[in-house]
C-alpha cells in the first residue's frame, strides 16, 4: 500500500489495480463466478452523506428475524424486545 496524494488516502499501485482487473475479467468468463471489482470513481455526482440521508430509517426492534434464526436457540437474544 502507499499514500495517494491525489485523494489523501491509502491505496494500492496502478499495477495492482490493473492486475486485479485482468483477474476479474478472466474470472467473469466463469459462469459460476459472482465476483466483481468496484471502481473508485470520484466523478460520481453525489456524496456518501447524500446517500445516507436518502435511505429510509428502519427501527431494528420492529424487524422480525427470519424463521431459521427464530428456531435456533443461539439467536434467542434477537427475540427479546425491550418495551
Amino acid at each position: 500500500m502507499y499514500w495517494d496524494d491525489r485523494h489523501g488516502t491509502h491505496s494500492v499501485s496502478a499495477e495492482v489495480i490493473s492486475n486485479m482487473r485482468v483477474l476479474m475479467t478472466d474470472e467473469s468468463n466463469n459462469a459460476s463466478s459472482s465476483s466483481f471489482l468496484l471502481d473508485d470513481d470520484s466523478s460520481i455526482p453525489f456524496s456518501v452523506d447524500e446517500i445516507s440521508k436518502s435511505m429510509e430509517q428502519v427501527e431494528l426492534a420492529d424487524v422480525d428475524p427470519p424463521p431459521l434464526l427464530r428456531q435456533n436457540s443461539g439467536f434467542t437474544f434477537l427475540l427479546q424486545r425491550s418495551d
